[in-house]
């Protein structure tokens, strides 16, 4: 993470409401940059922005369901629109599907493809520079 050394820098993070994507919410704060933390459960996104104020830093939140690749391309469009271009996306966000493996149901397997790697899709392809 140390190549963030502008305090100008924009850095949005998915899955920011908890575990490391909130670790790494706090960080780039303390270090200067702008934090968006993006989270599904928004109460939680809520409360890493604020850990990230208290810490000095600057942070918002948004609820966003990174398996969702409409709601992913409108907030990744409402945060350039409200706080500029994005400098670094941490795709953070990812589930597990816990137990036996034929205990798991298709429906469980679906929603884990959804987020751990259509999430990171989505991500990529809505927060990377056109081509």
């Amino acid at each position: 993470m140390n190549h963030i050394h502008q305090k100008d820098s924009l850095v949005v993070i998915t899955r920011a409401g908890s575990g490391i994507g909130a670790a790494a919410a706090r960080r780039y704060a303390k270090m200067g940059a702008t934090v968006v933390a993006l989270d599904i459960d928004e109460p939680s996104a809520l409360l890493t922005a604020h850990a990230c104020r208290i810490g000095g830093g600057n942070a918002h939140a948004y609820a966003c369901d990174v398996a969702d690749a409409s709601a992913v391309e409108e907030i990744a469009n409402r945060i350039e629109e409200v706080h500029g271009p994005v400098d670094v996306l941490v795709n953070n966000a990812g589930v597990s599907v816990a137990g036996p493996f034929l205990d798991g149901s298709l429906d469980d397997w679906t929603w884990l493809r959804s987020v751990n790697i259509d999430g990171v899709i989505h991500g990529c392809r809505a927060f990377g520079p056109p081509w």
